[in-house]
């Protein structure tokens, strides 16, 4: 019985497998021959002040940007509510605020209010403003998820944990020129010349380990990180660059696009990613916006204007961009995007931080632990029945008074107590 169990435990456990395998490759390689299609909705204009505003992040509703148009106090933050259509004013002071980012309800940007660039933070839930690096010399390029907030300065690359409210350096002490870091969960990755060039790195907070993820004789620059995917670029020639996805799953890098541009930081978001590109304007530097679906392995061009859109940023559906239509100035720009399969919009790509498949992973563990718990109800249920099988052929009871007895003990019992 017990090996028939392990037999039968083994073939559910293949079943499983299988079953996860499935879905993971569907998940990765697209729905086979069904027909996908990506839409992209109506462009909105987010901003229209007088003055630039420039530099946006997105996270869910909430987008933010770098305002000049205070231009007596120089640059401000300003963000604006999709859900409410409220625009509000972060940062109130005579001094720079610049390259925002934003994640959950705080936002981080560069402020030289001390005559230095410093990393500041803006808690939404407490309206409460924090210094995080008021340090004498400049910090720059800040990037937050969740409790975590990376920054570069003067080639190093600090983290700021606001849980426990303590700093560290990233990468080595004796480095120069570590830049624009990027965070994702406990995964950081940043470029670095410590060579003739430089390079991708990736440093995994849950494990101490830092791991060099390019080699070669060009530079590898703005990196950019989500989950298991590492975007960069690279710069070929003048206005030039290639643009770069590597898979930690799989150790494995592809290029993805060829763009025209002057300074090209692509984001990510879950399979999507976006940069700007001039190539559909012969003679003309004019840029555009620019999709990628990895799982689809397709590229479309979002924009689609005479003027310049540069500087995207995306999250779930929704891409923002820099744009210059209006003329004389810098306004912010939304649009919504879907994925439709044989006409049917595809989930992946909302804003669920990859929750299906952990569903999906999940839902099969339950399912097996119930299953094991079955076999081992089953084989003690078993058990006892044998058990009990075998004191029945032990055991029997006497024809004249129904006493239970052994078998073995029934005639002498018939003897000393039925003797007539």
């Amino acid at each position: 019985m017990k090996e028939k169990a392990i037999s039968v435990l083994v073939i559910w456990l293949v079943l499983v497998g299988t079953f996860l395998s499935s879905f993971s490759i569907s998940s990765i390689s697209g729905q086979g021959d069904e027909h996908v299609e990506t839409r992209i909705g109506t462009e909105i204009q987010i901003s229209n002040a007088s003055g630039d505003q420039s530099y946006p992040a997105i996270y869910g509703n909430l987008i933010v940007w770098e305002d000049y148009r205070n231009w007596s106090s120089r640059y401000d933050i300003y963000m604006y509510d999709l859900d409410t259509g409220e625009e509000t004013r972060i940062t109130i002071n005579d001094y720079d605020q610049t390259a925002p980012a934003i994640h959950g309800n705080r936002i981080v940007w560069e402020d030289n209010r001390n005559d230095n660039m410093d990393i500041y933070m803006y808690d939404l839930s407490t309206g409460t403003e924090t210094p995080i690096c008021p340090n004498p010399t400049n910090q720059y390029d800040p990037a937050i998820y969740d409790d975590k907030i990376v920054w570069s300065s003067f080639g190093g690359i600090y983290l700021y944990n606001l849980t426990n409210q303590t700093e560290i350096r990233i990468n080595d002490d004796y480095a120069l020129f570590g830049k624009n870091p990027d965070i994702h969960g406990d995964r950081i990755v940043w470029q670095e010349k410590k060579n003739e060039n430089y390079d991708i790195y990736l440093y995994d907070l849950s494990t101490g380990s830092e791991t060099q993820i390019t080699t070669g004789h060009i530079n590898y620059t703005y990196p950019a990180i989500y989950g298991n995917y590492i975007i960069y670029t690279s710069s070929v020639n003048s206005g030039e660059f290639l643009i770069y996805l590597f898979d930690l799953t799989t150790g494995l890098e592809k290029q993805i696009a060829n763009a025209i541009t002057h300074d090209l930081r692509p984001a990510i978001y879950d399979n999507l990613i976006v940069w700007e590109d001039a190539e559909n304007h012969t003679g003309a530097f004019i840029r555009d916006v620019y999709l990628y679906n990895i799982i689809t392995d397709t590229e479309i061009r979002v924009s689609n204007n005479t003027a310049n859109q540069i500087k995207p940023d995306i999250y779930g559906n929704r891409i923002v961009w820099m744009d210059d239509r209006n003329g004389g100035s810098w306004d912010i720009y939304i649009c919504e995007i879907s994925v439709m399969i044989n006409g049917e919009e595809d989930g992946r790509g909302d804003d669920k931080d990859d929750i299906f498949p952990l569903l999906y992973s999940l839902i099969a563990i339950i399912i097996t632990i119930v299953f094991i718990i079955f076999l081992v109800f089953i084989i003690k249920a078993k058990k006892k029945s044998t058990i009990q099988k075998e004191d029945e052929e032990k055991w029997t009871r006497c024809p004249k008074c129904k006493a239970r007895l052994k078998k073995k003990n029934l005639k002498s019992h018939i003897k000393k107590v039925h003797k007539k």
